[in-house]
C-alpha cells in the first residue's frame, strides 16, 4: 500500500514538473516574441569631448514600450580605433513592460581624432537584430593640444569637431599693402568696399550731405 502511494506521489510530482516546464517555455516564447517592443531610447556620455588618457562613462537606455515583459536582450557597443572598452557586450535578463534599464560602459580614450567613425550600439534578441542604427560621437583630442574656440566647436548635430585654424583673407596675397585714405562722413560719395557704416562719434556726425542730398531729407 505504501509502495503504491509512493508511486502515486512520484507521478504527481512528474506531472507538476512537466506542466511547470511547459509554462516556463511558453513564458520564454512570449518574452522573445515581444522583443519588437524594445528599443534604444537614448544614449549618453559624460565626456563627448575628451582628452587622451581620460576615462569616459557611456550609457544606453533600453526601453520596453510593450505590454509584456521582455527577456534575453543583448546590447553590443562597437568603438572606433582610439577608444577602448573592456566588455563590449552586455545582457539584460528581463525588462518589465513599460519600464527601462540603463546599461553602462567604461571607455578609455587612447588616441586622438576619433569623431569621424563614432560609436555604434546594437540591440539584439538571440540572433535577431532589433536596433542597429543608433550611433554616438566622442571626439578625443590630444591631452597637450590647445585649440581656440574658432577651431574647436560643435556641428549642426551637437557633436564636437575640429576646424582649420582661421586665417586672414589676405593669405597668399603677394601684393603690397596700400593704406586706405580716411574721409569725413561728408566726403564719402562712393563706397568701393561695399558697406558704409556710420558710428556715433563726438564730431563729424549727422547731418551730412552725400552727393548733394541731405541725409535728413
Amino acid at each position: 500500500m505504501r509502495k503504491a502511494f509512493n508511486v502515486l506521489i512520484m507521478f504527481s510530482m512528474l506531472f507538476l514538473f512537466s506542466a511547470n516546464s511547459k509554462g516556463q517555455t511558453e513564458n520564454n516564447k512570449n518574452l522573445t516574441d515581444s522583443s519588437s517592443q524594445v528599443k534604444i531610447a537614448w544614449v549618453w556620455s559624460d565626456k563627448p569631448l575628451a582628452r587622451t588618457g581620460d576615462t569616459i562613462n557611456f550609457s544606453a537606455f533600453i526601453e520596453n514600450t510593450g505590454k509584456n515583459d521582455v527577456g534575453n536582450i543583448l546590447i553590443e557597443l562597437l568603438t572606433p580605433d582610439g577608444i577602448s572598452v573592456s566588455k563590449s557586450e552586455q545582457k539584460i535578463s528581463l525588462i518589465s513592460a513599460g519600464s527601462y534599464q540603463r546599461i553602462n560602459w567604461n571607455l578609455r580614450a587612447e588616441k586622438s581624432d576619433t569623431a569621424q567613425l563614432g560609436l555604434k550600439v546594437f540591440l539584439k534578441s538571440k540572433d535577431k537584430q532589433i536596433d542597429k542604427y543608433t550611433s554616438y560621437k566622442i571626439f578625443v583630442i590630444d591631452r597637450s593640444a590647445k585649440y581656440g574656440r574658432q577651431e574647436l566647436c560643435t556641428d549642426e548635430d551637437g557633436y564636437w569637431r575640429l576646424l582649420d585654424k582661421p586665417v586672414t583673407l589676405q593669405t597668399g596675397n603677394a601684393g603690397s599693402l596700400t593704406p586706405v585714405k580716411h574721409l569725413k562722413s561728408s566726403e564719402i560719395k562712393h563706397n568701393t568696399y561695399g558697406i558704409c557704416t556710420h558710428l556715433p562719434r563726438s564730431r563729424d556726425y549727422e547731418p551730412f550731405a552725400i552727393s548733394g542730398y541731405s541725409a535728413l531729407g
